[in-house]
């Protein structure tokens, strides 16, 4: 009796253990027996499905499962024949709701019960979906922009490269270890020490790389590379590994080299036009004024007026040479962005103009506070052919009236212009208004080279503006820009 009373407590220990057990649990559990009804459920199928434990007893799971997860789960009886348990078998159950959710059941086999526990994987499973999807389009981006990318344990010093860094680098895939000797090895002799003091910064300081190096290929031919690394820190906030990436910019330093020589050239050729061509001109129109001088009494007039049309010919392309100089030098300038006040450009502007044309009454309405940003020494150039021309076309007027102010384009965005009460033109007929040599009236109304707007949307486009211009004849002009900040 004492024996049998025993085996009683034994019993209901287990039986103890086993709830206990249960209620513990953090996931899906449940004892099922050989035809997979569910024998006991914990609390979990609740928290997770919907269904009060007891509710399911004596329910198979196959009536829970999306029929296509039954299918595919077959095998899963037969090698519990041939096994005591089974693991990672993934199945969607039917939440109370109708919706179904995706699980990672694990099983045991237990004589004639199976012992089951069940994790939620759905939220899972959704986010490497989305990790894989990143990562394809990342790797995609990659391939498509030739970008490399590495990363490198400053613990260990080991080095992972993809595809691509091989290919740029030109170090040929071996069974050598991947270390900063090897990559820096493929460099440039002239950029291996600046490389080697970089790459110090990073693993004793935690400097990020940024390099610009230039790698030797197998064939002996040189590729300009653009490497960038982010350091990332431990716990305790010490280098740990840089991730980097890796491209080929080579191409465009072929067109920085062109261009350098290129406006080599072009200094050249500026430097001949200023001195070679002014020579002759100057010898024109000194030799003409000394033909008058010496032998005017021989000449009638009309070989007097022609002799003075030769020097005027001559001054004014003097002036020509000058305005294409300058269009030139724009051009070759580089670019200094800065804060630029337009009300007191213009008003500097406004001041030397009323000096030059004594004779004109001018008048000036330039709004206050005018501001901008660009290059200071090009907006004024801008500025100066934008208001001289406005001075000139309006010369014919008893009083010039010049505007430089800041209204809404029709695209509702701000715009500045330069507004006259002068001669005006067909805005129907100046769509090249704003190329070399344009001209909208003749030389004998109005004197001029046709650069003056060149020069403008010269200083516009390397500002990444715009510039267009409306009028009518007799009515005046306004021309309107934009720069980009």
């Amino acid at each position: 009796m004492q024996r049998f009373l025993g085996s009683i407590t034994n019993i209901e220990q287990a039986e103890a253990r086993l709830q206990g057990f249960f209620d513990l649990a953090l996931d899906m559990v449940c004892f099922l027996d050989v035809r997979w009804r569910i024998l006991k459920a914990n609390d979990y199928w609740h928290v997770n499905l919907g269904y009060h434990p007891d509710a399911l007893v004596g329910t198979s799971i196959t009536e829970l499962m999306d029929p296509n997860d039954v299918k595919a789960n077959q095998h899963v009886a037969d090698n519990l024949k041939d096994t005591d348990s089974v693991h990672g078998v993934i199945t969607r159950l039917r939440h109370s709701n109708g919706q179904f959710l995706t699980f990672e059941w694990h099983l045991y086999k237990m004589g004639q019960v199976l012992f089951a526990s069940a994790r939620d994987i759905t939220d899972r499973l959704a986010l490497e979906e989305k990790l894989e999807l990143v990562s394809t389009r990342l790797r995609l981006a990659n391939e498509g922009a030739q970008i490399a990318t590495f990363e490198w344990n400053l613990i260990s010093g080991e080095h992972f490269w993809d595809e691509q860094m091989y290919l740029l680098t030109g170090i040929a895939k071996s069974g050598e270890p991947l270390n900063i000797e090897r990559w820096v090895s493929c460099l440039h002799p002239e950029d291996k020490p600046r490389t080697m003091d970089a790459v110090r910064e990073a693993t004793e300081q935690g400097q990020d790389l940024e390099l610009e190096v230039r790698a030797i290929m197998p064939d002996h031919s040189i590729r300009y590379l653009r490497v960038l690394g982010r350091v990332h820190r431990n716990a305790m906030g010490w280098p740990e590994k840089i991730y980097g990436c890796c491209w080929d910019v080579s191409e465009p330093k072929r067109l920085e080299f062109a261009w350098e020589k290129t406006r080599k050239e072009l200094e050249s050729f500026s430097y001949s036009v200023s001195h070679d061509l002014r020579s002759p001109l100057r010898g024109i129109v000194g030799w003409s004024q000394a033909l008058v001088e010496d032998y005017g009494d021989h000449l009638d007039e009309d070989g007097k007026q022609l002799l003075e049309r030769v020097k005027a010919e001559a001054l004014r392309m003097g002036l020509l040479i000058d305005d294409l100089l300058k269009l030139s030098r724009i051009s070759q300038k580089e670019m200094v962005k800065i804060k630029v006040n337009l009300t007191e450009v213009s008003r500097r502007i406004a001041d030397r103009l009323k000096e030059a044309h004594p004779e004109q009454l001018i008048r000036f309405v330039i709004e206050t506070d005018l501001v901008t940003e660009g290059d200071a020494e090009m907006i004024e150039v801008m500025l100066t052919n934008l208001l001289g021309n406005a001075v000139k076309f309006s010369s014919k007027r008893r009083e010039a009236i010049v505007e430089v102010g800041q209204t809404v384009a029709t695209d509702q965005r701000p715009v500045f212009y330069v507004r006259d009460n002068g001669a005006g033109f067909d805005a129907g007929k100046a769509r090249n208004l704003f190329g070399a040599f344009q001209r909208l009236h003749r030389q004998s109304e109005f004197s001029g080279t046709g650069i003056g707007l060149a020069t403008v949307a010269r200083v516009v486009n390397l500002h990444e503006g715009s510039v267009w211009a409306d009028a009518k004849v007799d009515e005046g002009a306004t021309f309107f820009f934009r720069l980009k900040h």
